[in-house]
């Protein structure tokens, strides 16, 4: 929808985040999740670090502000 109408601007771009958990298992929760998250896409893993396409500025934000990954690592078993 938001790509098809005219009155809904996007503003895509690609963002490049660091992440703080350390497992792959944790990573690729959290490039799921960015996945499933509307608008978002993870490009790719590359380390601690991410590259995600975001259809506008405050998904990209989303992103940056590290909601997510905060709720990723509290999913984490010690």
């Amino acid at each position: 929808y938001r790509v098809l109408h005219p009155d809904v601007p996007i503003r895509p771009g690609i963002v490049r985040v660091r992440s703080v958990l350390n497992t792959e298992t944790g990573r690729t929760v959290l490039a799921n999740s960015i996945t499933l998250t509307p608008g978002t896409l993870t490009l790719r893993i590359d380390g601690q670090h991410f590259i995600v396409h975001a259809l506008t500025e405050a998904g990209a934000q989303d992103i940056v502000d590290g909601e997510m990954e905060r709720r990723v690592h509290a999913l984490r078993s010690d």
